[in-house]
């Protein structure tokens, strides 16, 4: 992000009066709407902190926002190796089998887990 960026960016969005309004609540979507987080641009894993690089970029949360798919950056797992984009979706407990058995999904995806659950 350049100065110039930021300067604009503050400037689009102070004629706002109340800021508020720019926030939508996902949860005051029609139902079956989705909305999409897409991260894979940033490139947060590439930098050295001074302490090394970061293996991964999270959001860290203890909530299932229902209806957002995350879409992470591509980082290096333990041995190096590009382990590609990683996607949340959030999904009916009931419908995970399906999901993760799905031929299809098999072919393009590895179910690595969940990351949390609603109790």
């Amino acid at each position: 992000v350049s100065e110039k960026t930021l300067d604009d960016t503050v400037a689009r969005f102070a004629v706002v009066r109340d800021k508020s309004s720019l926030d939508v609540p996902l949860d005051s979507l029609p139902p079956m709407s989705f909305t999409t987080t897409d991260w894979r641009n940033f490139r947060l894993c590439d930098n050295d902190f001074g302490i090394g690089q970061p293996m991964a970029y999270r959001n860290i949360t203890d909530t299932v926002v229902e209806n957002m798919i995350v879409m992470y950056p591509p980082h290096k797992g333990n041995a190096g190796k590009d382990q590609g984009v990683e996607v949340v979706l959030p999904f009916e407990k009931q419908f995970v089998d399906l999901l993760i058995n799905d031929p299809i999904m098999k072919e393009y995806f590895e179910f690595r887990g969940i990351d949390v659950e609603d109790p």
